[in-house]
């Protein structure tokens, strides 16, 4: 018996050729499995949640993707995306004094010291050039003293009441 390949499309790496749809390019992705803390105020980079990539096409458009797992010890905290060229890649209208996120409120819910959140974001970014961008995880820190805790809860004892997490940021290229 002859074996057969069937498929609907196969869309070659160098991109499709134009006006002809789509297709993802390559992918790069960054995973932090160990923890991290910060208690500086402002907005801070999640060390190892980092990745550069260099768009094949300057039409090419970047499909970015980050899953944090964390919790802070007050209120008004969160998470940020940033990209080389087009700088914060999402995040609220009119925050004034408030604060910022891309992904909800960093807080402990409920005040326990015990638990944390998983949040995602997902945006198209379209940076427009072939040079090598750089995609981060960030998160903002409030206040001076408020404490942000990625992959872990406040309360990090080792026994199996406690948890820790992993986070990741993976950057799609789609050719236009």
């Amino acid at each position: 018996m002859a074996s057969q390949l069937r498929v609907d499309k196969i869309v070659p790496v160098d991109g499709v050729p134009t006006g002809g749809g789509g297709g993802i390019v390559q992918v790069v992705q960054a995973t932090k499995t160990d923890t991290f803390t910060t208690t500086s105020a402002g907005v801070q980079d999640i060390t190892g949640l980092s990745v550069s990539i260099t768009p094949k096409f300057a039409t090419s458009k970047f499909l970015v993707r980050a899953n944090i797992s964390a919790t802070a010890s007050n209120s008004g905290n969160g998470i940020l995306l940033n990209g080389t060229t087009t700088g914060s890649l999402l995040e609220p209208s009119g925050y004034s004094s408030r604060g910022r996120s891309a992904a909800g409120e960093l807080y402990a819910p409920g005040g326990s010291v015990d638990t944390f959140q998983s949040f995602s974001i997902e945006i198209l970014d379209s940076p427009g050039t072939t040079a090598t961008q750089t995609y981060k995880a960030q998160v903002f820190v409030r206040n001076n003293g408020n404490t942000i805790y990625i992959n872990r809860s406040a309360n990090d004892g080792d026994d199996a009441g406690k948890s820790r997490g992993c986070s990741t940021i993976t950057v799609m290229e789609v050719s236009a």
